[in-house]
């Protein structure tokens, strides 16, 4: 469809599931091998090959944003719906909980929504993107601190942490080409999280 219109350049949305699980160490770049777990990463990578293989042999653009877990205030799921309520329940005047599936020593990358928003727009306004696979910027936070920021800003809130261990993500990431070649910057996850508790 991008060649019948005539789209000049395909910005794909894809995942940082992409790289599979990682040590708990290391720290991801795009020089680092596509190696995914699940149907969700192959799919990305499926589509990110496909993108690749249409650009080489057109004069269409194809530019992957590789984004993390997207957190943010209006997403509605049932299986994780920690995502939004750590933004929805902070302004709460009655007792609230937040379920996480992960352990308090997990370690996972996450970006708001508005910021993984425009990272996408700023991709489709370049005037020439430099590379075909970009790491979105996200934040590494482990559980147990998201927990304490939350409940400090507000108390009748709890969090209870899961048992789970955050497999085929990597925990710590490199994004570095995507912030220096479009000089992007971000509110911190923390500073959005005092606004929507109205602090």
């Amino acid at each position: 469809l991008a060649r019948t219109f005539s789209v000049p350049r395909f910005v794909f949305g894809s995942s940082l599931s992409i790289y599979g699980s990682c040590p708990a160490d290391r720290v991801i770049s795009e020089a680092d091998r596509a190696a995914p777990e699940d149907v969700y990463g192959a799919a990305k990578l499926y589509v990110e090959q496909a993108g690749s293989a249409i650009a080489t042999s057109s004069d269409h653009e194809f530019v992957s944003l590789r984004i993390g877990r997207v957190v943010g205030p209006g997403a509605r799921s049932t299986t994780s719906a920690w995502r939004n309520e750590i933004f929805e329940l902070l302004s709460a005047e009655v007792a609230g909980s937040i379920t996480f599936p992960y352990t308090s020593a997990e370690r996972v990358l996450l970006v708001h929504v508005e910021d993984a928003a425009r990272a996408l727009v700023t991709l489709l306004d370049a005037s020439r993107p430099h590379h075909a696979i970009y790491n979105a910027p996200c934040e590494s936070w482990v559980v147990h601190d998201l927990k304490n920021v939350l409940e400090s800003l507000n108390p009748k809130l709890r969090v209870t942490p899961g048992d789970a261990n955050a497999k085929g993500n990597p925990r710590l990431l490199d994004a570095s080409r995507f912030q220096n070649e479009f000089r992007f910057a971000t509110p911190s996850l923390t500073e959005r999280l005092r606004a929507a508790a109205g602090k």
